[in-house]
């Protein structure tokens, strides 16, 4: 094999890959219990076999990358496992895009490759994460979050014009409709008696979701003395939600994010735009000021 320093510098790139995945899996396995170990363990297994492959055409070692092995297993525990691998197999699918060139004359390495990564692309969706149950839950918590204390806090602040005052009330509006959201959402899986998953626990994760979402965009009323800092940091929390809420749909669910994020954007403006008009009426009308 004619392993030119440019090659060879590229499959050291896949050697390194395969053994920065091995940590990653072999991690996650131990993490896991049941089938989901047994998958991930199974994984670990096959990329330590990827990394013996090419480590016979390099000749060489390679170790991991420690910040990638970190920051993948950090994204794990935070947005859950299926996000973290498939974010991951993204990355990876685009470094290959970028190698192929330089394989295009060595067809024994570029089946070892795609007969691989086929594998593992099949292993990775029969992992079972509890979480993904619930994702239309979750998915409605927020949408619901988004446009219902966006149009609270937007009236408020026009109204009110007392950051302090705004915070209370959005606080207690927030309350209230969490433990509504939940509530609906435990009578609405109770009865379409959805064998998926447990009432119980959709409610819960409706519950936490949707409070989080009112902490974020409630919290700068606390902060700021201006009310009008506090809504500007508010809605901009509100995009950072609609950012990070698209970006995650847009992984899991295989959702072009462009148009996930424009669409949530959209209807979001429109909500304050009407709440901008409600709130200065209501001062006009009822209020001093």
């Amino acid at each position: 094999m004619n392993l030119t320093p440019e090659l060879k510098k590229q499959i050291m790139q896949f050697q390194k890959n395969e053994m920065t995945e091995y940590y990653i899996y072999e991690h996650l396995a131990k993490t896991q219990t049941g089938p989901n170990s047994e998958i991930f363990m199974r994984i670990a297994k096959d990329e330590a076999i990827h990394y013996s492959k090419f480590k016979n055409i390099t000749g060489e070692d390679a170790g991991p990358d420690r910040f990638k092995v970190r920051f993948y297993l950090f994204i794990a525990s935070i947005f859950g496992l299926t996000f973290s691998i498939k974010l991951m197999e993204g990355g990876e699918n685009s470094a290959h895009k970028a190698y192929a060139r330089f394989l295009k004359d060595m067809p024994q390495l570029r089946s070892i490759t795609n007969d691989e990564l086929t594998h593992e692309h099949d292993l990775i969706h029969m992992i079972d994460e509890e979480k993904l149950k619930y994702l239309g839950s979750m998915v409605l918590a927020v949408n619901n979050a988004l446009e219902e204390l966006t149009g609270v806090v937007v009236v408020l602040s026009f109204a009110l014009r007392d950051a302090r005052m705004i915070g209370f009330t959005a606080v207690i509006t927030g309350i209230a409709a969490t433990i509504s959201m939940a509530a609906s959402e435990y009578l609405s899986q109770k009865t379409e008696g959805n064998s998926s998953g447990s009432p119980a626990k959709a409610a819960v994760y409706t519950g936490i979701v949707y409070l989080i979402t009112v902490a974020l965009i409630v919290g700068p009323f606390f902060i700021f003395k201006s009310y009008l800092s506090a809504l500007a940091a508010a809605i901009t929390a509100v995009i950072i939600i609609i950012f990070i809420f698209s970006f995650f749909m847009s992984v899991v669910k295989g959702m072009k994010f462009q148009k996930s994020f424009l669409e949530i954007i959209f209807i979001t403006s429109i909500v304050v735009a009407i709440s901008y008009g409600i709130g200065t009426a209501i001062r006009l009308l009822f209020l001093k000021g």
